[in-house]
């Protein structure tokens, strides 16, 4: 299954979180995924993306974290955690399973 939608991960390799994230517009749709100890990248990019009225989808641990009332929708996903690494298998299964369903509904199945 395959989709037109452009679809740009954005990651602070390079130095290219600021570039990217400053293309956000109110049409866009960010996915933002963040754990405690949360990134303060990562909370910075979803106050600017709130600031341009972009749409959120968070998958965190903790709703109620200091983001979460900026988040459209908030999915809260307890990890599997073992010596402090996380497996982060349902958070990658959730969003491919959000994935999934836009391209289905885009396609009008």
């Amino acid at each position: 299954m395959k989709s037109d939608a452009n679809v740009v991960l954005l990651d602070d390799m390079g130095g290219m979180l600021g570039p990217l994230t400053r293309r956000l517009t109110d049409k866009d749709v960010l996915v933002a995924v963040t754990f405690s100890p949360y990134a303060p990248e990562t909370s910075e990019l979803i106050r600017q993306s709130y600031d341009k009225g972009t749409r959120i989808i968070g998958i965190t641990d903790n709703q109620k974290e200091s983001q979460g009332s900026k988040m459209e929708v908030c999915f809260e996903v307890q990890e599997g955690e073992i010596m402090g690494f996380r497996s982060l298998s349902s958070s990658i299964y959730l969003a491919q399973t959000l994935a999934v369903s836009y391209m289905c509904r885009e396609r009008g199945e």
